[in-house]
Protein backbone atom coordinates (compact mmCIF):
# COMPACT_ATOMS: atom_id res chain seq x y z
CA UNK A 1 0.00 0.00 0.00
CA UNK A 2 1.73 3.33 -1.32
CA UNK A 3 -0.57 6.46 0.88
CA UNK A 4 0.75 9.02 -1.34
CA UNK A 5 -0.39 7.71 -4.79
CA UNK A 6 -3.04 5.84 -3.08
CA UNK A 7 -5.40 8.58 -2.10
CA UNK A 8 -6.49 12.08 -3.59
CA UNK A 9 -8.86 13.27 -1.22
CA UNK A 10 -10.20 12.76 2.11
CA UNK A 11 -13.61 13.99 3.40
CA UNK A 12 -14.14 14.06 7.35
CA UNK A 13 -17.53 14.04 8.21
CA UNK A 14 -18.38 14.80 11.93
CA UNK A 15 -21.04 13.05 14.50
CA UNK A 16 -24.56 14.14 15.70
CA UNK A 17 -25.06 17.33 17.37
CA UNK A 18 -20.72 17.75 17.06
CA UNK A 19 -18.89 20.61 16.28
CA UNK A 20 -17.13 20.44 12.98
CA UNK A 21 -14.03 21.89 13.81
CA UNK A 22 -13.93 20.31 17.64
CA UNK A 23 -14.60 16.66 16.42
CA UNK A 24 -11.19 16.13 15.28
CA UNK A 25 -9.50 18.43 18.07
CA UNK A 26 -7.47 17.24 20.68
CA UNK A 27 -7.37 19.63 23.75
CA UNK A 28 -5.55 18.51 26.84
CA UNK A 29 -4.98 21.25 29.68
CA UNK A 30 -0.93 22.10 29.61
CA UNK A 31 -0.41 20.92 26.30
CA UNK A 32 -0.79 21.91 22.95
CA UNK A 33 -3.43 21.27 21.07
CA UNK A 34 -4.01 18.84 18.12
CA UNK A 35 -5.99 19.10 15.23
CA UNK A 36 -6.20 15.56 13.12
CA UNK A 37 -7.14 17.26 9.43
CA UNK A 38 -4.83 20.20 9.71
CA UNK A 39 -1.88 20.01 11.73
CA UNK A 40 1.38 19.09 9.71
CA UNK A 41 1.51 15.59 11.44
CA UNK A 42 -1.61 14.63 10.99
CA UNK A 43 -3.06 13.25 8.52
CA UNK A 44 -0.86 15.32 5.85
CA UNK A 45 1.83 13.45 7.32
CA UNK A 46 0.79 9.95 5.37
CA UNK A 47 -1.28 11.61 2.88
CA UNK A 48 0.99 14.44 1.41
CA UNK A 49 -0.44 14.76 -1.85
CA UNK A 50 -4.36 14.41 -0.71
CA UNK A 51 -6.97 16.99 -0.60
CA UNK A 52 -8.25 17.01 2.92
CA UNK A 53 -11.79 18.24 3.44
CA UNK A 54 -14.19 18.91 6.14
CA UNK A 55 -17.95 18.16 5.45
CA UNK A 56 -20.03 20.41 8.24
CA UNK A 57 -23.68 20.07 8.37
CA UNK A 58 -26.12 20.99 10.33
CA UNK A 59 -26.50 18.40 13.47
CA UNK A 60 -28.23 19.85 16.16
CA UNK A 61 -30.96 18.68 17.64
CA UNK A 62 -32.07 21.17 19.99
CA UNK A 63 -32.30 24.47 21.41
CA UNK A 64 -31.76 27.60 18.70
CA UNK A 65 -29.70 25.66 16.04
CA UNK A 66 -31.78 22.77 16.02
CA UNK A 67 -32.54 21.82 12.21
CA UNK A 68 -34.96 19.11 10.50
CA UNK A 69 -32.15 16.37 9.03
CA UNK A 70 -32.76 13.48 6.90
CA UNK A 71 -30.04 11.19 6.40
CA UNK A 72 -30.78 10.90 2.59
CA UNK A 73 -30.48 14.66 2.41
CA UNK A 74 -27.19 14.88 4.25
CA UNK A 75 -25.81 12.23 2.07
CA UNK A 76 -26.69 14.04 -1.16
CA UNK A 77 -25.60 17.28 -0.08
CA UNK A 78 -22.35 15.56 0.63
CA UNK A 79 -22.17 14.15 -3.02
CA UNK A 80 -23.06 17.20 -4.72
CA UNK A 81 -20.55 19.23 -2.29
CA UNK A 82 -17.73 16.84 -3.88
CA UNK A 83 -18.81 16.39 -7.37
CA UNK A 84 -18.64 20.76 -7.38
CA UNK A 85 -15.13 20.05 -6.00
CA UNK A 86 -14.24 17.75 -8.15
CA UNK A 87 -15.54 19.81 -11.43
CA UNK A 88 -14.12 22.81 -10.14
CA UNK A 89 -10.51 21.15 -10.41
CA UNK A 90 -10.85 19.25 -13.31
CA UNK A 91 -13.60 22.10 -15.83
CA UNK A 92 -12.91 25.33 -14.36
CA UNK A 93 -10.69 27.14 -11.41
CA UNK A 94 -13.25 29.75 -10.73
CA UNK A 95 -16.27 27.07 -10.39
CA UNK A 96 -18.91 28.93 -12.31
CA UNK A 97 -19.10 26.99 -14.82
CA UNK A 98 -19.01 23.68 -12.75
CA UNK A 99 -22.01 24.70 -10.83
CA UNK A 100 -24.04 25.44 -13.83
CA UNK A 101 -23.21 22.27 -15.60
CA UNK A 102 -23.86 20.41 -12.24
CA UNK A 103 -27.01 21.26 -12.00
CA UNK A 104 -27.92 20.95 -15.41
CA UNK A 105 -27.65 17.31 -14.61
CA UNK A 106 -23.85 16.45 -14.99
CA UNK A 107 -22.74 14.70 -12.39
CA UNK A 108 -19.78 12.79 -11.73
CA UNK A 109 -19.76 9.03 -11.01
CA UNK A 110 -18.30 8.91 -7.06
CA UNK A 111 -18.19 5.08 -6.62
CA UNK A 112 -15.23 4.40 -8.89
CA UNK A 113 -13.18 6.63 -7.11
CA UNK A 114 -13.82 5.83 -3.68
CA UNK A 115 -10.96 3.27 -2.27
CA UNK A 116 -11.60 2.87 1.74
CA UNK A 117 -14.34 4.23 4.20
CA UNK A 118 -13.65 4.67 8.11
CA UNK A 119 -16.49 4.98 10.71
CA UNK A 120 -15.51 6.24 13.97
CA UNK A 121 -18.10 5.67 17.09
CA UNK A 122 -20.68 5.11 14.16
CA UNK A 123 -24.02 3.21 15.84
CA UNK A 124 -24.51 1.02 12.95
CA UNK A 125 -27.66 -0.70 15.21
CA UNK A 126 -28.49 2.39 16.98
CA UNK A 127 -27.71 4.05 20.30
CA UNK A 128 -30.01 3.93 23.19
CA UNK A 129 -28.76 8.00 24.26
CA UNK A 130 -31.20 8.62 21.26
CA UNK A 131 -34.46 8.09 22.48
CA UNK A 132 -33.42 10.08 25.43
CA UNK A 133 -31.93 12.63 23.54
CA UNK A 134 -35.18 12.46 21.30
CA UNK A 135 -37.33 13.21 24.27
CA UNK A 136 -35.03 15.37 25.50
CA UNK A 137 -34.87 17.63 22.45
CA UNK A 138 -38.80 17.51 22.25
CA UNK A 139 -38.82 18.90 26.07
CA UNK A 140 -36.83 21.37 24.48
CA UNK A 141 -39.03 22.51 21.90
CA UNK A 142 -42.06 22.89 24.26
CA UNK A 143 -39.46 25.39 27.01
CA UNK A 144 -38.09 27.19 23.69
CA UNK A 145 -41.53 28.41 21.98
CA UNK A 146 -41.99 25.71 20.06
CA UNK A 147 -40.25 27.19 17.25
CA UNK A 148 -37.41 24.27 16.90
CA UNK A 149 -38.58 21.13 14.59
CA UNK A 150 -37.45 17.31 15.17
CA UNK A 151 -34.51 16.10 14.00
CA UNK A 152 -34.97 12.98 11.93
CA UNK A 153 -31.72 11.65 12.67
CA UNK A 154 -32.38 10.73 16.14
CA UNK A 155 -35.39 8.47 14.93
CA UNK A 156 -33.22 6.96 12.65
CA UNK A 157 -30.66 6.14 15.50
CA UNK A 158 -32.75 4.44 17.73
CA UNK A 159 -32.54 1.04 17.99
CA UNK A 160 -33.98 -1.34 16.42
CA UNK A 161 -35.37 1.17 13.43
CA UNK A 162 -36.00 -0.72 10.35
CA UNK A 163 -34.82 2.25 8.34
CA UNK A 164 -31.47 2.34 9.99
CA UNK A 165 -31.49 -1.61 9.63
CA UNK A 166 -32.28 -1.21 5.60
CA UNK A 167 -29.41 2.02 5.60
CA UNK A 168 -26.86 -0.72 6.49
CA UNK A 169 -27.79 -3.59 4.49
CA UNK A 170 -27.74 -1.26 1.37
CA UNK A 171 -24.43 0.50 2.07
CA UNK A 172 -22.80 -3.37 2.93
CA UNK A 173 -25.22 -4.22 -0.23
CA UNK A 174 -23.71 -1.37 -2.12
CA UNK A 175 -20.11 -1.47 -1.45
CA UNK A 176 -20.12 -5.85 -2.16
CA UNK A 177 -21.06 -4.57 -6.09
CA UNK A 178 -18.20 -2.20 -6.77
CA UNK A 179 -15.93 -3.75 -9.11
CA UNK A 180 -12.81 -2.36 -7.36
CA UNK A 181 -12.24 -3.64 -3.81
CA UNK A 182 -13.04 -0.70 -1.16
CA UNK A 183 -11.46 -0.89 2.24
CA UNK A 184 -14.19 -0.43 5.09
CA UNK A 185 -12.81 -0.12 9.03
CA UNK A 186 -15.03 0.20 11.78
CA UNK A 187 -14.16 1.51 15.01
CA UNK A 188 -16.47 1.68 18.16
Amino acid sequence: YNSVDACDSIVAVHGLSASPEKSWLYEKEGSKSYHWLKDDDGLAKDFPSARIMLFAYSSAYAKRFKMKQYMVNLAAELLEALNLRREEQVFNPTGKESLTEFHAGKNVEMRPETSGCFFFGTPFNGAPVAEVAEHWAKMQVKENTGKAVDSQLLTLLKPGNESLRELKRGFVHSVGKLSQKVEVHCFF
